[in-house]
């Protein structure tokens, strides 16, 4: 199997052309026709994602966010790239595309959370990477907090009063901090995403607007097992022997001190 025919699969499943404008996803180097060994699934292309890679026997790494993000006047700003090339190790990245597409990030995202009545929030545009879900008990905001944090494995915070009571939820992977004015549009009781910035913070605040910060590590990485276990399903149709694994050095652990 080539690295040509794993891009191709990742194409069906998660088409290409459903990525944000200026979002670079597909092959960021390699080549098309290198038979593919093992592979590595991880977030980030990391020099550690590579270095494990390479521990594994591994000459492809599939990763969600872009190795190549802007154009790059030299190669000598990109470490990462010049450690995968001199490797040969191939780098396959899936964006906002897998953040969109049916079965991608984020409607894996509310069924580890276990939400129900499950649907896009908006058909096109910006909206269409977050979900919107009713649940079927309402809970207080603390509560679903507490839920979100176990669910995820992952320290949240939160934004409003603890005992407002919630269930209408729109969830967004990552940092959808920029999704803020449609979900007050939309009338959600509560907003669940990541990696919310101080002035984020401020406009939910200002717009009455509920928030659950769950990280953008814990809202993203749901979907490293489930994309696991649907690329050995189908490359073992082919016949192919090789292993894929996850990279399990991406978790951020801040000192706090008070």
């Amino acid at each position: 199997m080539t690295v040509g025919e794993v891009l191709g699969f990742l194409d069906e499943i998660y088409p290409f052309d459903l990525a944000f404008e200026g979002d670079n996803v597909g092959l960021q180097c390699g080549e098309l026709e290198s038979e593919v060994r093992n592979i590595v699934l991880s977030l980030d292309p990391l020099i550690g994602a590579i270095d494990f890679a390479l521990t594994e026997g591994a000459n492809l790494l599939i990763t969600h966010h872009p190795l190549i993000f802007s154009p790059l006047r030299r190669i000598a700003s990109s470490p990462a790239l010049i450690k995968a090339i001199k490797a040969d190790v191939n780098i396959i990245s899936l964006h906002t595309n897998l953040d969109v597409a049916f079965g991608g990030v984020n409607d894996y995202l509310v069924f580890k959370l276990g939400f129900e009545g499950v649907r896009v929030l908006e058909e096109k545009g910006e909206g269409s990477i977050a979900r919107w879900a009713e649940l079927t008990l309402p809970k207080t905001l603390k509560e679903l907090a507490q839920e979100v944090a176990e669910k995820l494995e992952t320290p949240v915070r939160f934004l409003g009063n603890p005992d407002k009571v919630v269930r209408k939820v729109v969830t967004c992977s990552g940092k959808g901090e920029s999704l803020l004015p449609l979900v007050k549009e939309k009338g959600a009781d509560v907003f669940i995403t990541g990696d919310v910035g101080y002035h984020s913070a401020l406009m939910a605040i200002e717009l009455g607007i509920n928030l659950i910060d769950a990280t953008h590590e814990a809202t993203e990485r749901v979907i490293l097992l489930p994309l696991k276990e649907k690329l050995e399903k189908k490359f073992s149709l082919f016949g192919w022997q090789g292993k894929i694994k996850i990279f399990p050095g991406e978790k951020v652990s801040w000192v706090e001190i008070k």
